[in-house]
């Protein structure tokens, strides 16, 4: 079928502006994941809450983030990206609003939890977006351009965040992200199509862009995913790297370096920031290292992984020893090594027939965010059962322990992505 220039051009124009909402909107879903690292001082004063009871709140977001992973895959092929995204990114603005006027810690609390439901139904609507309106080869690069704007939104919830809270405090910072959300929300729902035929326009290049969808039920999906001994070396793994790196981002690192160090709101979100700097500069080229260089999915991750886990041994044992320069090229080195995770999620969806590969894909990433939960409540727990107080070197013996479980954590994770399949070299 032959494509008229004009409607083509229009149509890559339209797809542009599709796709840059998509960007903005996932942008926002990780600077709310990661927010609590800087405003953690702020609720635990306002709610009058030990460390264990923080944890709790920041892992709300994960919990209700990684439950929603399957069914969303469900609704968005009923009802479409477009409502789905609006929907719940308009959910995730309001939820966003009611944190920041809680009165009580229960109330932030069940605030949280909508905010990682409204959150947890963007990704999957953008893979859909992007296999609708883009050609297949176009896919992963569209994909690694995503995860650096996901980064950009956690970038934003660091010092940008922190100055915020200083001019207008922390219940009117969330307010005005809640308003910002529910904006894009409507915006996304008025500019954001299904499909290129929903606006007139023929797919790229004439032809049907579609992934065919699954001849399984969901059920035996699940089953055939979760009955295989091969996804759960790489589903562990994942539940300990992106379990422990979203605790300490997005919730621990700024207390520690505020308790234990003496550093300020912004100074510690300065340094916190390298990471998502490492992942934006290492999760572009990581598929590329995987394909051409090492070809291999296993070296590039464990590589990765290996060195991800030597950050955790010098936060684990010399955790009062730290130089304030070292602490910028550590963070760094935190987000270069985590850059390689994405190249596991080419393995994971290798090791099985396409047509489950979104089932499986969607079960993956719902063990990371579990983790994040995991880590984030734990650590939190080992925090707060050391004596409250306002010496430095008692802040650094809980957090040095805390640290110490997620370097045991990686190590044994690091045993299973050895003895995960190699998927590359088969192929």
């Amino acid at each position: 079928m032959k494509v008229d220039n004009d409607s083509m051009k229009k149509m890559l124009v339209y797809r542009r502006w599709i796709f840059c909402l998509f960007l903005i909107s996932f942008s926002l879903i990780f600077f709310h994941r990661m927010s609590s690292a800087v405003v953690a001082s702020e609720l635990t004063g306002a709610f009058d809450v030990d460390a264990a009871s923080l944890g709790v709140l920041s892992a709300a977001y994960f919990y209700p983030y990684a439950l929603i992973q399957i069914p969303v895959g469900l609704l968005v092929d009923r009802y479409g990206p477009r409502t789905i995204v609006a929907g719940f990114l308009g959910l995730t603005g309001l939820a966003s609003i009611m944190f920041g006027a809680a009165p009580t810690f229960q109330s932030a609390l069940f605030s949280r939890i909508l905010i990682g439901f409204g959150a947890g139904c963007v990704y999957i609507p953008a893979l859909k977006m992007l296999s609708s309106w883009f050609r297949p080869k176009e896919f992963a690069a569209l994909n690694g351009i995503m995860m650096a704007a996901g980064n950009l939104g956690a970038m934003a919830a660091a010092v940008p965040l922190a100055w915020l809270i200083y001019m207008v405090g922390w219940r009117g910072s969330f307010f005005i992200m809640g308003l910002f959300t529910l904006t894009l929300a409507v915006l996304d729902y008025l500019v954001i199509r299904n499909k290129p035929s929903d606006v007139g326009f023929s797919p790229p290049d004439g032809e049907t862009t579609d992934e065919p969808q699954s001849t399984l039920a969901v059920g035996a999906a699940l089953k055939s995913t979760l009955g295989s001994f091969h996804f759960w070396p790489l589903a562990l793994w994942s539940f300990a790297i992106v379990g422990t790196l979203f605790a300490f981002q997005g919730l621990w690192a700024v207390p520690f370096l505020q308790e234990v160090y003496g550093y300020t709101n912004v100074e510690a979100g300065k340094m916190i920031t390298m990471v998502p700097i490492g992942i934006i500069l290492c999760a572009p080229a990581a598929g590329f290292l995987s394909d051409q260089v090492f070809h291999s999915r296993k070296v590039p991750a464990l590589i990765g992984s290996l060195t991800f886990t030597m950050v955790w041994f010098v936060l684990a044992f010399f955790t009062e020893r730290i130089a304030v320069l070292h602490f910028y090229f550590l963070f760094l080195a935190m987000g270069l090594s985590f850059g390689f995770f994405g190249v596991t999620f080419a393995q994971i969806k290798e090791l099985f027939p396409i047509h489950i590969a979104g089932t499986v894909t969607s079960a993956y990433n719902v063990f990371g965010f579990m983790g994040a939960a995991f880590f984030q409540i734990m650590m939190g727990r080992i925090i707060a059962s050391f004596p409250v107080a306002l010496a430095n070197d008692v802040a650094a013996q809980a957090y040095g322990s805390a640290f110490r479980f997620c370097f045991i954590a990686m190590l044994s994770a690091n045993i299973l992505l050895m003895i995960s399949k190699e998927t590359l070299k088969n192929n």
